[in-house]
């Protein structure tokens, strides 16, 4: 996600009202934590959402204007089939 995170303070610098919702289950607390501080280390704190574990990534990503799936691990994320 930390790549993540520097690409949408770029995004945040060009448009101020970009959001940045994660969605997903935590899996590594330790990894969780680091994402979260580099959020506040960013000063994202204002643009970035942890939503957790959500079962209507559907509707969440039709409301959407753009998605990102960051995962390298993943073959086919649902959230793609979704």
């Amino acid at each position: 996600h930390h790549p993540l995170l520097r690409a949408f303070a770029r995004v945040r610098a060009a448009v101020p009202d970009a959001h940045l919702f994660l969605v997903g289950r935590t899996v590594d607390p330790a990894y969780a934590a680091s994402v979260r501080a580099a959020v506040r280390t960013a000063g994202l704190d204002d643009g970035v959402s942890f939503l957790g574990e959500r079962l209507d990534v559907g509707t969440l990503l039709a409301g959407m204007d753009v998605g990102v799936v960051s995962s390298s691990s993943e073959g086919l994320p649902l959230a793609l089939l979704e």
